[in-house]
Protein backbone atom coordinates (compact mmCIF):
# COMPACT_ATOMS: atom_id res chain seq x y z
CA UNK A 1 0.00 0.00 0.00
CA UNK A 2 2.86 2.55 0.64
CA UNK A 3 4.44 1.88 -2.79
CA UNK A 4 1.30 2.54 -4.29
CA UNK A 5 0.87 5.78 -2.18
CA UNK A 6 4.84 6.82 -3.73
CA UNK A 7 3.99 5.90 -6.80
CA UNK A 8 1.09 8.15 -7.24
CA UNK A 9 2.99 10.91 -5.49
CA UNK A 10 5.89 10.46 -7.86
CA UNK A 11 3.21 10.37 -11.01
CA UNK A 12 1.84 14.07 -9.57
CA UNK A 13 4.97 15.53 -8.99
CA UNK A 14 5.62 16.37 -12.65
CA UNK A 15 2.30 18.13 -13.23
CA UNK A 16 3.14 20.53 -9.94
CA UNK A 17 6.22 21.33 -10.86
CA UNK A 18 4.88 22.04 -14.49
CA UNK A 19 2.28 24.47 -12.66
CA UNK A 20 4.76 26.26 -10.96
CA UNK A 21 6.89 27.25 -14.02
CA UNK A 22 3.97 28.24 -15.71
CA UNK A 23 2.59 30.18 -12.79
CA UNK A 24 6.27 31.31 -12.64
CA UNK A 25 6.46 32.71 -16.29
CA UNK A 26 3.06 34.68 -15.71
CA UNK A 27 4.16 36.42 -12.93
CA UNK A 28 7.46 37.27 -14.59
CA UNK A 29 5.51 38.22 -17.46
CA UNK A 30 3.11 40.94 -15.53
CA UNK A 31 5.87 42.22 -13.45
CA UNK A 32 7.34 43.44 -16.79
CA UNK A 33 4.22 45.14 -18.00
CA UNK A 34 3.57 46.99 -14.55
CA UNK A 35 7.37 47.98 -14.40
CA UNK A 36 6.87 49.49 -18.25
CA UNK A 37 3.66 51.31 -17.07
CA UNK A 38 5.66 52.93 -14.18
CA UNK A 39 8.46 53.94 -16.60
CA UNK A 40 5.79 55.61 -18.92
CA UNK A 41 3.79 57.25 -16.56
CA UNK A 42 7.05 58.85 -15.44
CA UNK A 43 8.03 59.54 -19.01
CA UNK A 44 4.95 61.05 -19.05
CA UNK A 45 5.22 63.65 -15.80
CA UNK A 46 8.30 64.66 -17.08
CA UNK A 47 7.13 65.80 -20.26
CA UNK A 48 4.21 67.67 -18.76
CA UNK A 49 7.11 69.75 -17.03
CA UNK A 50 9.47 70.22 -19.30
CA UNK A 51 6.59 71.80 -21.33
CA UNK A 52 6.61 74.82 -19.28
CA UNK A 53 9.85 77.17 -19.67
CA UNK A 54 12.29 77.34 -17.05
CA UNK A 55 12.42 81.15 -17.14
CA UNK A 56 10.55 83.45 -17.51
CA UNK A 57 10.52 86.90 -18.50
CA UNK A 58 8.53 89.18 -16.64
CA UNK A 59 9.69 92.68 -17.89
CA UNK A 60 11.48 93.56 -21.71
CA UNK A 61 15.18 94.12 -21.01
CA UNK A 62 16.42 97.76 -20.72
CA UNK A 63 20.00 99.54 -20.63
CA UNK A 64 21.02 102.13 -18.56
CA UNK A 65 22.11 105.54 -19.85
CA UNK A 66 24.78 105.53 -17.13
CA UNK A 67 26.99 102.25 -17.11
CA UNK A 68 27.28 101.16 -13.57
CA UNK A 69 31.71 100.75 -12.32
CA UNK A 70 33.40 100.46 -9.46
CA UNK A 71 33.85 103.51 -7.32
CA UNK A 72 37.12 104.42 -7.23
CA UNK A 73 36.54 106.80 -4.60
CA UNK A 74 35.48 103.77 -2.04
CA UNK A 75 38.30 101.80 -3.13
CA UNK A 76 40.96 104.37 -2.81
CA UNK A 77 39.23 105.48 0.78
CA UNK A 78 39.06 101.08 1.82
CA UNK A 79 42.73 101.18 0.52
CA UNK A 80 43.73 103.85 2.51
CA UNK A 81 42.03 102.48 5.80
CA UNK A 82 43.40 98.84 5.34
CA UNK A 83 46.54 100.30 5.16
CA UNK A 84 46.13 102.00 8.29
CA UNK A 85 45.03 99.46 10.04
CA UNK A 86 47.76 97.00 8.67
CA UNK A 87 50.03 99.27 9.71
CA UNK A 88 48.35 100.03 13.37
CA UNK A 89 48.22 96.50 13.96
CA UNK A 90 52.60 96.57 12.69
CA UNK A 91 53.50 99.26 15.17
CA UNK A 92 51.34 97.36 18.20
CA UNK A 93 53.34 94.26 17.38
CA UNK A 94 56.85 95.20 17.47
CA UNK A 95 55.76 97.49 20.23
CA UNK A 96 54.81 94.41 22.46
CA UNK A 97 57.93 92.35 20.99
CA UNK A 98 60.67 94.90 21.78
CA UNK A 99 58.52 98.01 23.41
CA UNK A 100 60.12 101.49 22.91
CA UNK A 101 62.10 102.80 25.73
CA UNK A 102 59.82 104.87 28.25
CA UNK A 103 61.03 107.79 30.66
CA UNK A 104 59.73 105.22 33.16
CA UNK A 105 62.58 102.67 32.36
CA UNK A 106 65.24 104.99 32.62
CA UNK A 107 63.92 106.33 35.81
CA UNK A 108 64.50 103.23 36.97
CA UNK A 109 67.99 103.58 36.51
CA UNK A 110 70.39 105.96 38.69
CA UNK A 111 72.21 108.24 35.95
CA UNK A 112 75.48 110.68 37.53
CA UNK A 113 74.20 113.12 35.06
CA UNK A 114 71.55 112.94 32.44
CA UNK A 115 71.33 115.55 29.75
CA UNK A 116 68.72 116.31 27.00
CA UNK A 117 69.82 117.64 23.46
CA UNK A 118 67.35 119.41 21.43
CA UNK A 119 66.23 117.74 17.78
CA UNK A 120 68.50 118.98 15.34
CA UNK A 121 66.80 120.73 12.29
CA UNK A 122 69.08 121.17 10.14
CA UNK A 123 70.87 118.36 8.38
CA UNK A 124 74.97 118.55 6.58
CA UNK A 125 78.29 119.82 6.72
CA UNK A 126 79.44 122.96 7.98
CA UNK A 127 76.16 122.79 10.25
CA UNK A 128 75.34 125.80 12.46
CA UNK A 129 73.81 124.75 15.50
CA UNK A 130 70.83 126.10 16.98
CA UNK A 131 71.41 128.37 20.02
CA UNK A 132 69.67 125.99 22.42
CA UNK A 133 71.60 122.71 21.25
CA UNK A 134 74.39 124.65 21.37
CA UNK A 135 73.98 125.72 25.03
CA UNK A 136 73.00 122.19 25.95
CA UNK A 137 76.12 121.19 24.72
CA UNK A 138 78.04 123.68 26.33
CA UNK A 139 76.60 122.23 29.36
CA UNK A 140 77.44 119.20 28.76
CA UNK A 141 80.84 119.99 28.53
CA UNK A 142 81.12 122.02 31.49
CA UNK A 143 79.69 119.29 33.84
CA UNK A 144 82.80 117.16 31.94
CA UNK A 145 85.38 119.53 32.52
CA UNK A 146 84.71 120.03 36.75
CA UNK A 147 85.27 116.32 37.25
CA UNK A 148 88.14 115.24 38.88
CA UNK A 149 90.66 112.75 37.56
CA UNK A 150 93.30 112.50 35.39
CA UNK A 151 91.95 110.00 33.32
CA UNK A 152 90.24 111.88 30.36
CA UNK A 153 89.26 109.32 28.03
CA UNK A 154 85.00 109.07 27.26
CA UNK A 155 83.40 106.41 25.01
CA UNK A 156 80.20 107.67 24.08
CA UNK A 157 77.90 104.93 22.58
CA UNK A 158 74.81 103.54 22.32
CA UNK A 159 72.77 100.49 22.39
CA UNK A 160 71.47 101.14 18.63
CA UNK A 161 72.33 102.18 15.32
CA UNK A 162 70.12 105.82 14.61
CA UNK A 163 70.83 107.07 18.12
CA UNK A 164 72.68 109.93 17.67
CA UNK A 165 76.23 108.76 19.17
CA UNK A 166 78.48 110.41 16.47
CA UNK A 167 76.15 114.02 16.97
CA UNK A 168 76.74 113.75 20.47
CA UNK A 169 80.74 112.90 20.05
CA UNK A 170 80.93 115.76 17.36
CA UNK A 171 78.82 118.33 19.40
CA UNK A 172 80.92 117.50 22.92
CA UNK A 173 84.33 117.70 21.15
CA UNK A 174 82.97 121.18 19.83
CA UNK A 175 81.64 122.60 23.19
CA UNK A 176 85.21 121.43 24.81
CA UNK A 177 87.32 123.16 22.02
CA UNK A 178 84.66 126.39 22.33
CA UNK A 179 85.61 126.10 26.32
CA UNK A 180 89.38 125.91 25.97
CA UNK A 181 90.80 122.65 25.41
CA UNK A 182 92.35 120.44 22.72
CA UNK A 183 89.94 117.25 21.84
CA UNK A 184 91.45 114.26 19.89
CA UNK A 185 87.86 112.40 18.24
CA UNK A 186 88.40 108.95 17.50
CA UNK A 187 86.64 106.57 15.55
CA UNK A 188 85.70 103.49 17.20
CA UNK A 189 83.43 102.28 15.14
CA UNK A 190 85.11 99.84 12.61
CA UNK A 191 82.49 98.42 10.71
CA UNK A 192 80.53 101.57 9.56
CA UNK A 193 83.25 104.33 10.63
CA UNK A 194 80.80 106.71 10.58
CA UNK A 195 82.56 109.22 12.19
CA UNK A 196 85.64 109.56 9.51
CA UNK A 197 83.06 109.41 6.48
CA UNK A 198 81.42 112.48 8.11
CA UNK A 199 84.31 114.47 8.74
CA UNK A 200 85.71 113.72 5.64
CA UNK A 201 88.32 111.27 6.06
CA UNK A 202 88.06 107.26 4.41
CA UNK A 203 90.97 105.85 4.97
CA UNK A 204 92.88 105.04 8.26
CA UNK A 205 96.11 106.83 8.81
CA UNK A 206 99.20 107.10 6.82
CA UNK A 207 100.79 105.91 10.22
CA UNK A 208 99.25 104.06 12.82
CA UNK A 209 98.14 106.47 15.46
CA UNK A 210 98.61 109.67 13.72
CA UNK A 211 96.15 112.11 14.46
CA UNK A 212 94.45 113.98 11.01
CA UNK A 213 93.92 117.63 12.16
CA UNK A 214 90.16 118.88 11.74
CA UNK A 215 89.99 122.64 13.03
CA UNK A 216 92.33 124.26 15.43
CA UNK A 217 92.43 122.43 18.88
CA UNK A 218 90.44 119.13 17.38
CA UNK A 219 91.52 116.41 15.83
CA UNK A 220 90.89 112.92 14.05
CA UNK A 221 91.81 109.51 14.58
CA UNK A 222 90.41 108.26 11.60
CA UNK A 223 89.52 104.97 10.56
CA UNK A 224 88.29 102.50 7.94
CA UNK A 225 85.92 99.59 7.15
CA UNK A 226 87.28 96.52 8.61
CA UNK A 227 86.63 92.69 8.07
CA UNK A 228 87.09 89.78 9.63
CA UNK A 229 87.78 89.19 13.40
CA UNK A 230 87.30 92.92 14.56
CA UNK A 231 86.56 92.20 18.00
CA UNK A 232 90.83 90.86 17.87
CA UNK A 233 91.62 94.70 17.48
CA UNK A 234 90.46 95.44 21.24
CA UNK A 235 91.96 91.73 22.42
CA UNK A 236 95.23 91.65 21.36
CA UNK A 237 95.82 95.65 22.55
CA UNK A 238 96.35 97.38 18.78
CA UNK A 239 93.66 99.82 19.54
CA UNK A 240 94.62 100.86 22.81
CA UNK A 241 97.93 100.92 21.38
CA UNK A 242 97.11 103.48 18.56
CA UNK A 243 94.97 105.43 21.18
CA UNK A 244 98.03 105.84 23.38
CA UNK A 245 100.49 106.42 20.26
CA UNK A 246 98.09 109.55 19.12
CA UNK A 247 97.91 111.07 22.74
CA UNK A 248 101.52 111.23 22.72
CA UNK A 249 101.42 113.30 19.80
CA UNK A 250 98.83 115.87 20.67
CA UNK A 251 99.08 116.12 24.11
CA UNK A 252 95.43 116.44 24.44
CA UNK A 253 93.44 117.22 27.22
CA UNK A 254 90.24 115.03 26.28
CA UNK A 255 89.78 111.95 24.07
CA UNK A 256 86.15 111.13 22.72
CA UNK A 257 85.82 107.36 21.61
CA UNK A 258 82.72 107.38 19.12
CA UNK A 259 82.38 103.05 19.53
CA UNK A 260 79.95 100.77 17.35
CA UNK A 261 76.42 100.28 19.22
CA UNK A 262 76.57 97.89 22.16
CA UNK A 263 73.87 95.52 21.35
CA UNK A 264 75.20 94.93 17.38
CA UNK A 265 78.85 93.98 18.39
CA UNK A 266 81.43 92.18 20.46
CA UNK A 267 84.49 95.03 20.90
CA UNK A 268 82.59 97.79 22.29
CA UNK A 269 81.80 96.26 25.47
CA UNK A 270 85.37 95.54 25.83
CA UNK A 271 86.61 99.14 24.54
CA UNK A 272 84.34 100.50 27.60
CA UNK A 273 86.91 98.39 29.56
CA UNK A 274 89.49 99.81 28.08
CA UNK A 275 88.59 103.68 28.22
CA UNK A 276 86.50 103.29 31.52
CA UNK A 277 84.11 106.28 30.77
CA UNK A 278 81.57 106.59 29.05
CA UNK A 279 78.66 108.22 28.22
CA UNK A 280 75.56 106.25 27.06
CA UNK A 281 72.97 107.75 24.07
CA UNK A 282 69.54 106.89 23.60
CA UNK A 283 67.34 108.75 21.85
CA UNK A 284 63.45 108.93 22.25
CA UNK A 285 60.72 107.32 19.63
CA UNK A 286 63.67 104.88 18.62
CA UNK A 287 65.78 103.57 21.37
CA UNK A 288 64.20 99.64 22.18
CA UNK A 289 63.59 99.16 25.82
CA UNK A 290 65.21 95.48 25.86
CA UNK A 291 67.92 96.69 23.40
CA UNK A 292 68.88 99.38 25.91
CA UNK A 293 69.12 97.35 29.32
CA UNK A 294 71.11 94.54 27.41
CA UNK A 295 73.15 97.43 26.49
CA UNK A 296 73.33 98.43 30.51
CA UNK A 297 73.95 95.55 31.57
CA UNK A 298 76.66 94.01 29.44
CA UNK A 299 78.81 97.04 29.88
CA UNK A 300 77.86 97.05 33.99
CA UNK A 301 79.61 93.06 33.38
CA UNK A 302 82.90 94.99 32.39
CA UNK A 303 82.95 97.42 34.81
CA UNK A 304 82.68 100.53 32.94
CA UNK A 305 81.94 103.94 34.76
CA UNK A 306 78.92 105.61 33.37
CA UNK A 307 79.16 109.15 33.54
CA UNK A 308 75.90 110.01 32.48
CA UNK A 309 72.82 109.49 30.21
CA UNK A 310 72.21 111.84 26.75
CA UNK A 311 68.85 111.75 25.78
CA UNK A 312 69.44 113.07 21.97
CA UNK A 313 66.42 114.58 19.90
CA UNK A 314 64.36 115.85 22.48
CA UNK A 315 61.38 117.97 20.90
CA UNK A 316 61.39 121.37 22.77
CA UNK A 317 58.69 124.26 22.36
CA UNK A 318 61.05 126.93 24.74
CA UNK A 319 62.23 129.71 22.29
CA UNK A 320 66.37 130.20 23.40
CA UNK A 321 68.12 133.41 24.09
CA UNK A 322 69.76 134.41 20.98
CA UNK A 323 73.58 135.57 22.06
CA UNK A 324 75.84 134.14 19.37
CA UNK A 325 75.96 131.54 16.79
CA UNK A 326 79.12 129.80 15.68
CA UNK A 327 79.76 127.01 12.80
CA UNK A 328 80.00 123.69 13.48
CA UNK A 329 80.88 120.36 12.64
CA UNK A 330 77.61 118.52 14.25
CA UNK A 331 75.34 116.77 12.08
CA UNK A 332 71.95 115.09 13.07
Amino acid sequence: QQIDQIKNTLTVIPVHQSRLLELTRQYDVAAGVYNGLVAQMEQVNLDAFSAYPNVQVLDPPTVDEKPAGPKKLLIIANGFLASAVGSIALVLLLERRNPLLSPKDLQAIKFPMVVNIPHLRHAGMGLELGTETDVEFQRLASVISLRSGEDRRILITSAMVSEGKTTVTLGLATALVDLGFRVLVVDGDFRQATLSQRLGHHHDPLKPGQPVKIQPSLDLLPTSHKKGKIVELVTQGKFEQSLATAEESGDYDYVLIDSAPVSMTSETALMAAVIGNLLFVVRPEISKRDFVSDSLEQLAQHNAQLLGLVVNGVETKSKPYLYRSSDSLVKS
